[in-house]
C-alpha cells in the first residue's frame, strides 16, 4: 500500500490526493522500453559477435587479397613471356639446342594446313642448323617483326618463309603470338607412266604421266625419289630440294615447287632392212613392229640387252643377227640376211619374196598371223598375262576367270588357213585349234576347234578382239 507524501496517511493504489491533509501525490513517470539498438546488442549478445566482424570472415578476405595479387602477378608475368620478343628468343634458344618440344609451342598452331609433329619440328630444327645462312636471315627477319608488333598489333606479313605473327587470343585473354612458317606442297610431272614416289624416305603413291602434289611440307630439304619399273630396267631419279630457294616466296598460302622427273633412262635408235619385222629383246617378242618404234627404252647400256628383228615368212622364221646395246643414244641396226627359200615365195599373192628397199612383202599379215600364234604359245608355257595382254581393250574378260580357264592346257597346235586384213585396223584369221589339257586324273583331254579370230590395231600391234570358234571334237588320250 502506499503512503502520503506529505503526512504519511495509508492511500489506497493510484491515488492522487490525500484524504487527511489533501496533498497531491506526485508519481514518477513509467520507464520507457528499450530502444531498438539496445534490442538488437542484446540478440547480437545472444547471438554472438557479426560475421563481417568475426575472424572467419577476416581470414577470408585475407585469402581474397592474396589470391588477388597472385592472380596479377600471374597475368603480368604469362604476359611477359608472351611479347613478341620473348617468342623471338624462345625461337633462337629452340634452334641452338635444337629442342624440339620449345620449338613446337611457338609454331603457329593455327595453320591447320600443317600437322606439326615432332618429326616434322625436328626436320624443320636441322634444316635451320644445316643452312646457317637461311638461319641468319630468318633470326633478323623475326627481330624486325617483333619491333614492328610491339608498337602495332595489326602488323601481320606472313609473305616470308618464317615470320612472327599475332594470330589471335590465348586463353581469350593474352595477345597470341608464334612463329609462323610458310607450307610448301611439291608439284611432279613425269614423262613415263607409272612411276612410284617417295618423299623424305616415306613412300607417298603412284604418278602418271599428268602430274600430282603432295603436301603440305614443313620447311625442310625436300628429297624426292622417283621409280619407273621398265619392261626391261628400272629407272630411279632423286631430285633434293631447297624451298627457301624457289622462286614466289613473296605468295602466301600454300606454294607449289614445281619438279619434273626424266625417267626414260637410256634408250636407242632402231632400224632393220625389213620394217615390219617384230623387236626382239633377249629372244622375248616385243610385239611391235620396228616400224612403229621410234624410240627404244630404257634400256641398260651394259651390254647384257640384245635386240635382234623377227620375220614368219610363211612357215619359215628369218632372223637378224643379235645386236647388243652398249651405250646411250645408240643406232641399232638389224639386217635380216637374204635366205635360198625366200624364192619359193616369188610370184605368191601373199608373199612375193625379198626387196632391197621393201624387205619381206605382206608383212602386216604375218604380223596379224602372229598375234594369234603368240597367244596360244604362251598360254601353253603359262606366261598367262603376256597371252592375256594380247586381247584388244573391248575384249572384256575377268583375267582370274580366264586364268583359270585355261591353267590345265599345256599345248596348242595353231594352224592358220587364211589371213584377211579388212583395213588398216581390222583383220580376220581362219585356223584350226588342237589343244591339250592336263585332266586330274593324269590322262590328257585333246580337243579340235575351228573357226576365226577378228583382230584389231590398236597401240601399234595387233590384238585379238572377237571370236567365233566352235569344238569339233574331242577324244581323251594317255599321252
Amino acid at each position: 500500500m502506499e503512503s502520503c507524501q506529505n503526512c504519511g496517511h495509508k492511500l489506497n493504489p493510484g491515488q492522487k490526493f490525500c484524504p487527511k491533509c489533501g496533498a497531491v501525490q506526485k508519481r514518477e513517470a513509467a520507464a520507457p522500453p528499450p530502444s531498438a539498438p539496445q534490442n538488437r546488442s542484446r540478440e547480437e549478445n545472444r547471438k554472438g559477435p557479426s560475421f563481417f566482424r568475426s575472424k572467419k570472415f577476416k581470414v577470408l578476405a585475407a585469402v581474397i587479397v592474396i589470391l588477388a595479387i597472385g592472380m596479377i602477378g600471374a597475368y603480368q608475368y604469362i604476359a611477359s613471356t608472351m611479347t613478341p620478343g620473348k617468342i623471338q628468343a624462345q625461337f633462337v634458344d629452340a634452334v641452338k639446342k635444337q629442342n624440339v618440344k620449345e620449338m613446337k609451342q611457338i609454331l603457329n598452331k593455327n595453320q591447320t594446313e600443317l600437322d606439326l609433329t615432332d618429326d616434322v619440328i625436328s626436320d624443320f630444327l636441322m634444316y635451320l642448323k644445316k643452312h646457317p645462312d637461311v638461319y641468319t636471315k630468318t633470326v633478323l627477319q623475326l627481330k624486325k617483326d617483333a619491333g614492328k608488333l610491339a608498337v602495332n598489333k595489326d602488323y601481320d606479313d606472313r609473305k616470308r618463309p618464317v615470320s612472327l605473327v599475332r594470330d589471335g587470343k590465348k586463353w581469350l585473354v593474352f595477345d597470341y603470338y608464334a612463329i609462323n612458317v610458310k607450307p610448301y606442297a611439291v608439284k611432279l610431272e613425269t614423262d613415263q607412266d607409272p612411276v612410284e614416289i617417295s618423299i623424305n624416305g616415306k613412300a607417298v603413291g603412284k604418278i602418271s604421266k599428268s602430274n600430282d602434289t603432295f603436301g603440305p611440307y614443313l620447311l625442310s630439304d625436300i628429297e624426292i625419289k622417283a621409280t619407273y619399273k621398265g619392261e626391261y630396267m628400272n629407272v630411279v631419279k632423286t631430285e633434293s630440294i631447297d624451298p627457301y630457294e624457289e622462286d614466289g616466296q613473296n605468295k602466301e598460302g600454300i606454294q607449289n615447287i614445281n619438279v619434273e622427273l626424266d625417267l626414260s633412262g637410256n634408250t636407242v635408235t632402231v632400224s632393220s632392212n625389213n620394217e615390219d619385222a617384230l623387236l626382239y629383246v633377249n629372244g622375248k617378242s616385243t610385239r611391235k613392229k620396228i616400224k612403229d618404234i621410234e624410240e627404244f627404252g630404257p634400256v641398260k647400256t651394259d651390254g647384257s640387252m640384245k635386240l635382234q628383228a623377227v620375220y614368219q615368212l610363211g612357215s619359215h622364221t628369218v632372223k637378224s643377227p643379235e645386236e647388243p646395246i652398249t651405250s646411250d643414244g645408240q643406232e641399232v641396226y638389224l639386217e635380216i640376211p637374204a635366205t635360198d627359200f625366200v624364192g619359193d615365195y616369188a610370184g605368191n599373192d601373199e608373199y612375193s619374196g625379198y626387196d632391197e628397199d621393201m624387205g619381206y612383202i605382206d608383212g602386216d599379215k604375218e604380223a596379224i598371223a602372229q598375234a594369234v600364234r603368240d597367244h596360244y604359245n604362251y598360254i601353253s608355257s603359262g606366261n598367262y598375262e603376256e597371252a592375256y595382254d594380247l586381247f584388244s581393250s573391248k575384249k572384256q574378260l575377268n583375267y582370274n576367270q580366264w586364268k583359270h580357264g585355261v591353267e590345265k592346257n599345256y599345248r596348242n597346235i595353231v594352224e592358220i588357213s587364211n589371213i584377211e586384213q579388212i583395213d588398216e585396223t581390222n583383220a580376220k584369221v581362219s585356223l584350226t585349234l588342237t589343244s591339250y589339257d592336263r585332266k586330274s586324273s593324269g590322262k590328257t583331254l585333246v580337243q579340235k576347234f575351228g573357226g576365226t579370230w577378228s583382230l584389231i590395231y590398236q597401240d601399234g600391234r595387233w590384238l585379238l578382239n572377237a571370236s567365233k570358234i566352235k569344238p569339233q571334237g574331242s577324244y581323251t588320250t594317255n599321252e
